[in-house]
């Protein structure tokens, strides 16, 4: 469906697959918005089953719709698997699209025409959505997959670059960005850590434990002129963190979770966002207590100026003022030498009192 922004109102919708008493609920990808020369281009993953006695289906089609009036440009069956969200990627004048599947494959579409490209069977199912990159120059896919391998693929042929292994499941999307020093894939897995790997080597530079599984995928922002990462995990808790270092910058926890285990309600695990508002720029946080948090200023994001007012909060809790430090240290010099000299005479004069 495509709606109008400021007023709510749909302006079309596109049908799948034909309704029935027997056809099952719809699992839907995030849809994404493509330039295509002066046209928008909206591609668009579904998964559709009919549990017709005599004819049961299954299947997973990537949908291309024009965007101005939802017509069908095309239409491509990938698998009879659950698949992810579409990711798009150019390579030499051309633009792609890969989804990973729940089969353990990577597929590949021109996205012109919906002309298949190539397939890579991975080592276990796919349920994070594919991110692309480029290093040296070469278009590369980053993959997670259920067995908590992280792939860095080449997008050109599929062959693996190298491989990172975490402790747990992968159902997070790597958000790949500069720090300083690296390029770096930041990512959450279910061993309860969100990760920064090397994008070019797979070495890991740093590792932030949570409370409990990381299934959201992070977002890539700067707080007070330095890279940072914005990810939630399932312990109920938002996550800002220097990106070089992996330190918490900052954190939130939200209100009591809508489910008795964290692990329930897995079609409302969200991740965060990060957006400028009329200039201001914001983290928007789907929390799991079922409320949205739109942050203004928690913490400042893409300025090199002004320091956010919670973060500097944060800062003055963790280090007293200098001036507050002498002065405490003063009073508290001042009242050792009171009790050295008056505790004798209290004890003297008591003895004389005695004696007399």
């Amino acid at each position: 469906m495509r709606f109008d922004a400021r007023t709510g109102t749909e302006a079309w919708n596109y049908e799948t697959m034909a309704w029935s008493y027997t056809v099952q609920p719809a699992h839907a990808g995030s849809p994404i918005v493509v330039s295509a020369g002066r046209k928008q281009r909206v591609y668009a993953t579904f998964f559709n089953s009919d549990r017709r006695p005599v004819r049961n289906i299954e299947k997973s089609e990537l949908f291309a719709l024009d965007a101005e009036d939802g017509a069908l440009l095309w239409k491509r069956l990938l698998t009879d698997h659950p698949v992810t969200s579409p990711t798009y990627f150019g390579d030499q004048g051309q633009g792609y699209l890969a989804v990973g599947s729940e089969d353990g494959c990577v597929y590949t579409v021109r996205a012109a025409d919906g002309a298949p490209g190539w397939k890579r069977v991975l080592t276990h199912a796919v349920a994070a959505t594919p991110a692309a990159s480029s290093i040296a120059g070469q278009p590369v896919l980053y993959v997670g997959d259920r067995w908590g391998m992280l792939h860095c693929l080449s997008a050109r042929t599929g062959s693996r670059i190298w491989g990172y292994k975490t402790g747990h499941e992968i159902l997070s999307t790597p958000a790949i960005g500069m720090t300083k020093s690296n390029l770096g894939a930041f990512v959450g897995s279910s061993d309860r850590c969100i990760r920064a790997i090397d994008a070019k080597s797979s070495m890991e530079i740093w590792r932030f434990p949570t409370g409990k599984y990381v299934t959201a995928s992070p977002v890539l922002c700067k707080v007070v002129g330095k890279p940072a990462v914005v990810c939630n995990s399932l312990d109920n808790k938002l996550y800002v963190l220097d990106a070089e270092t992996g330190t918490s910058i900052w954190e939130m926890a939200a209100g009591d979770m809508l489910w008795a285990y964290e692990t329930r309600g897995s079609t409302c695990w969200s991740s965060p966002a990060v957006a400028e508002v009329d200039g201001n720029p914001m983290i928007f946080y789907p929390a799991y207590d079922g409320k949205l948090y739109a942050l203004k200023s928690v913490p400042r994001c893409f300025t090199d100026k002004e320091m956010p007012a919670i973060y500097a909060k944060q800062k003055r809790r963790g280090t007293a003022p200098p001036m507050f430090v002498l002065a405490l240290g003063g009073l508290l010099v001042v009242a050792a030498v009171l009790l050295i000299f008056l505790s004798p005479r209290r004890a003297l004069s008591g003895g004389r009192g005695e004696e007399s």
